[in-house]
Formats: structure tokens, sequence, C-alpha cells
């Protein structure tokens, strides 16, 4: 319980962060977010509020990044596009608001894309056709709506799809993925 110590931003050669499940309160401590040596953060399951750091932006080396079963608020930050080397992506089940960003098209070796439960608006965007190593993609329990992207079909390998409980409209798309 309590905050997450602003302290662990002195740490740095901290490649791996694992502080879930642990009740924590109050913001995401920005010098957190600024560790450049970081590859794994993980803060699922705390009681965490407010915006997503926009200093996130700065872990360009992040291979996983788990901030799942919060109370984050606000949009999901354009610089989320940086993480060339990111594999894993939740944000799950926060109150996340506002549009996907397309640059999040840019995350290519991103294997597991998690935004569900929250109530991200907008359509689905068409730059998700980046995504060439996309296992899961759980968007589900949204405000998302539009129509579903054509390129989302062919995405290449197995995909496992979760659009459920959003406001979309318009034929399912043919291809890979929707079979």
């Amino acid at each position: 319980t309590g905050r997450i110590p602003s302290e662990l931003g002195n740490v740095s050669q901290l490649h791996v962060l694992d502080l879930s499940s642990n009740d924590f309160t109050g913001e995401i401590p920005k010098q957190v977010m600024m560790l450049a040596s970081m590859l794994k953060l993980n803060l699922q399951n705390n009681q965490l509020f407010g915006n997503i750091p926009e200093e996130v932006g700065q872990l360009k080396n992040l291979l996983y990044l788990d901030l799942s079963g919060n109370f984050l608020h606000g949009s999901i930050p354009e610089n989320f596009g940086d993480f060339q080397q990111l594999f894993y992506l939740n944000l799950s089940n926060n109150n996340l608001s506002q549009q996907i960003p397309p640059q999040m098209g840019k995350l290519t070796r991103l294997s597991v894309l998690d935004l569900s439960h929250n109530y991200i608006t907008g359509e689905i965007p068409p730059e998700f056709r980046s995504f060439q190593s996309l296992e899961i993609l759980d968007i589900s329990h949204n405000n998302l709506s539009g129509f579903l992207p054509n390129a989302l079909a062919e995405l290449p390998g197995y995909l496992h799809i979760d659009i459920s409980f959003n406001n979309l409209e318009g034929p399912i798309p043919y291809g890979r993925a929707f079979k």
C-alpha cells in the first residue's frame, strides 16, 4: 500500500520493475518513466490514478508494459509509437478515453495489445495494418465506432481478435483473422 516511491527513478540500471498487485495508490511517478534502461514495467492491479505520464516515451528500450487494472484516465500518449522494441502492451481495465493514437501503428513488433475495458472512442486506426507480429488484439468493451478496417483481416499469422461490446458497424472483413 501507499505510493510508489519516486526515488526508484534514481536507480539508473533498473531493467525490470514489477510492482503488480500491491494496492499502490496515487499517480505513477514521472521519475519511474524516465529510466532509460527499463525493459519491463509491470504496475498492474494497483489503485493508480491520473494520466499516463508523457515521460513514458523516454523508455525507448521497453519490451513489456502492463498498466492494467488501475484507475488511469485521459488518453493514450502519442509517444507510445516510439516503443520500437515493445512486444507486450496491456492498458486494459482502466478509465482511458479519447481515440487510439495512430502512432501506435509503428509498434510493428507488438504481439499482444490489450486496450479492453476502457472508454476509448473513435475508429480503429487503419495504421493497425502495420502490426506484423500481432497475435492478440483485445479492444473489447470500449466505445469504438465505425467500420472494421479491412487491413485487420489481412494481418499475417495466427491472430485472436476481440472487438466485442463496442459500437462498430458494417460487414466483418473476409480474411485470415475472421475465419
